[in-house]
């Protein structure tokens, strides 16, 4: 898939939701236009079976952002930049609470993206919220870290009142990259030890199965189809 580089994804339920008999709400999609690529993926923290119809919107939300404004991004204006991006992203959760009449916290999430342009062979990412953004290639990277607040397990959603102070971006060079991926918080164990992802993101890359956890899992990755060094 993709003009330029692979892209592949992998969203599976938790224990916890299986036995709730819930669907995964962990969300991917992929996007491209002329010499971009564009992922993202969206966790969510719902209790119905609404709550991934949306993530599914709210993900394509995502990607589709990052191709259209991705110039804009690496300037100085990323609270301007992510006024736009809640907006559309409000737009999508208002239309589910009316279509389903369900509250807003249905439809709450937090979000990973991120966009390649071969043409400047430059980089942006979006982070908010748990998860993590990683990188590898010539070495592998920690992209953007998971945000916690202060008690355990806190985290910042798109429907917190801190949205804009804690969506964070990114930006740089993808010269001496080989793979950029998404990966939500139920990919890893520990916030501080995020070594594991990389294993992950390998077993996905080499389709053998992830192991199951009590929480959803989902990753998605774009990675150079010359890329052939271990991803550990």
């Amino acid at each position: 898939m993709g003009k330029y580089w692979n892209c592949y994804w992998k969203c599976q339920e938790g224990e916890y939701h299986r036995k709730q008999k819930l669907k995964c709400q962990d969300r991917a999609a992929y996007k491209e236009k002329g010499s971009r690529q564009a992922i993202a993926i969206v966790d969510g923290v719902g209790k119905t079976n609404w709550n991934p119809i949306a993530g599914g919107q709210i993900a394509n939300t995502v990607a589709e952002f990052l191709l259209e404004y991705f110039d804009a991004i690496p300037r100085e204006m990323t609270r301007y930049m992510g006024s736009i991006l809640v907006k559309k992203i409000y737009d999508v959760i208002f239309k589910m609470m009316n279509e389903y009449q369900q509250p807003a916290r249905e439809f709450n999430f937090t979000l990973l993206g991120a966009c390649i342009d071969h043409e400047s062979e430059k980089y942006c990412a979006i982070h908010l919220g748990d998860g993590a953004i990683v990188c590898g290639g010539e070495t592998n990277r920690i992209v953007s870290y998971p945000f916690h607040g202060e008690r355990e397990n806190e985290t910042c959603l798109v429907l917190s009142d801190r949205v804009l102070k804690h969506l964070k971006f990114h930006s740089g060079d993808m010269k001496a990259m080989g793979y950029l991926a998404l990966c939500t918080d139920g990919a890893y164990e520990n916030r501080n030890d995020l070594k594991e992802v990389f294993t992950k993101i390998r077993e996905l890359r080499e389709r053998n199965p992830l192991k199951n956890g009590m929480d959803d899992m989902g990753i998605i990755v774009l990675e150079s189809r010359l890329q052939s060094a271990s991803l550990c």
